[in-house]
């Protein structure tokens, strides 16, 4: 019975039939089975739309799985992984990858699969060869993840010969493409042997120019090496107005202090990163610096700064509901109601919701009026059954308000949403739907 359902599963499902092919197989047929399933990667005209990317998924998954409980020599193992990863271009250039399930399979999945036989390889200048052409002919960027793990393949004085190696092929390349890939696998390799010196010797050979990210770059190196002097002048020529690396900058420089036991300059730079981005994660990491006992200085100084500010932020009305602080996030929103931008409906839903768990029902209906507002000037007939939710949400709290204060109330909203939206007969057709 087992037999006949597992030929009746085999039958249905094309991952189901490789899998039972594989293990009725002969023994000794796994390397021409997967070769088999390699030259298939370039076969066929089936374009894998974002709806069916998966089943590609499953496909590329289902090979790699068999080259791992199949193939135990390590020299085979390498040789099937890199033939995987020759076969990329034939696999991205007809699928629709958007979502990222193609490319971590390549960046993930992968790289543990071939670190696990490249441990065991004897010959790892052969290898380091050949990964070199393969690298430097990357045009989708996941082959460079196949050194991911090469620290815990390779040995110091190997990682070293492969980074000059490289370094020597970037200066000799007029190519930028694969002067990228050259320069890029040469630093890796410092990264991994903690050489800020090797890195930034790298860095500046092989760029014209070096620009606030090279200097984050190289200073992250020296930190890891213990160069703090190094790193602290790299990121002295960040300029503090870099809105791209300013953060990295900081949180570099907190690092060092820390690790250096200058107290002092590590709470003023952890103060500076909590002022530019005062969410709860910010504060955990600010009262690692200065310490919990200050929890509630802390908040009681960014509550003042909240209630004295003329602009709507999220961050700050979910830093006051984060804190016990329910009753001033609502005064907050009923205060900034007009500056309350509905194309935030990302976080503005759950916000309503808390606050209106909380029994503030007007800042609630503030919020879903904002949301259901903002969907419907934008036209987003996609997210209409969201604005129904919108509309009941706000049809069931209306008459549980008993001061709407200076906001309008409930029917004379509903009428001006009529009058305005009223041909919309999508988004109304959502809405009777859900009221029948």
């Amino acid at each position: 019975m087992l037999a006949e359902a597992l030929l009746e599963l085999a039958s249905r499902d094309g991952m189901a039939e490789a899998l039972l092919k594989r293990l009725l197989a002969p023994a000794g047929s796994a390397k021409s089975r997967i070769e088999g399933q390699l030259k298939s990667l370039y076969r066929g005209d089936r374009y894998y739309d974002w709806r069916s990317v998966d089943v590609l998924a499953s496909k590329l998954h289902m090979i790699l799985s068999d080259i791992s409980s199949s193939i135990q020599d390590p020299e085979l193992g390498v040789d099937l992984v890199l033939r995987f990863y020759e076969a990329d271009a034939a696999v991205f250039g007809r699928c629709d990858d958007s979502d990222g399930d193609i490319g971590d399979i390549y960046r993930i999945e992968a790289p543990e699969l071939f670190q696990r036989y490249a441990k065991g390889l004897t010959d790892k200048e052969g290898l380091l060869a050949r990964l070199r052409i393969l690298i430097a002919s990357d045009e989708y960027g996941v082959r460079d993840n196949l050194l991911n793990y090469a620290h815990e393949w390779l040995t110091e004085p190997e990682m070293r010969s492969f980074a000059e190696d490289n370094l020597a092929c970037a200066l000799a390349d007029s190519d930028p493409h694969r002067r990228f890939h050259w320069s890029n696998m040469a630093e890796t390799m410092a990264s991994f042997l903690n050489d800020g010196a090797l890195f930034e010797h790298i860095r500046c050979a092989t760029s014209e120019t070096l620009g606030a990210a090279a200097r984050a770059d190289m200073a992250e190196v020296h930190l890891a090496g213990g160069d703090h002097a190094r790193a602290l002048e790299m990121l002295d020529q960040v300029a503090a107005d870099d809105l791209f690396q300013l953060g990295r900058r900081d949180q570099l420089r907190l690092k060092i202090y820390q690790q250096t036991g200058r107290k002092a300059d590590a709470e003023t730079v952890a103060w500076g990163i909590f002022n530019r981005c005062p969410d709860m994660a910010g504060l955990d990491r600010l009262l690692e610096v200065i310490g919990p006992s200050r929890r509630e200085e802390v908040i009681a100084r960014e509550v003042e700064r909240i209630q004295a500010s003329s602009a709507f932020s999220l961050i700050d009305a979910d830093f006051l509901f984060q804190t016990d602080n329910a009753a001033r996030c609502a005064q907050y929103v009923e205060q900034h109601a007009g500056q309350i931008d509905g194309r935030d409906y990302s976080y503005l839903p759950g916000l309503a919701r808390a606050l209106k768990s909380q029994g503030h029902l007007l800042a609630a209906t503030i919020i879903f009026r904002a949301l259901l507002v903002s969907l419907l000037e934008r036209g987003a007939a996609k997210a209409y059954r969201h604005g129904g939710v919108y509309l009941r949400q706000l049809a069931k709290l209306a008459p549980l308000i008993v001061d709407w204060k200076a906001l309008e109330k409930h029917e004379a909203f509903y009428q001006h949403l009529q009058a305005k939206h009223g041909r919309k007969r999508s988004f109304w057709a959502q809405v009777d739907d859900a009221e029948s």
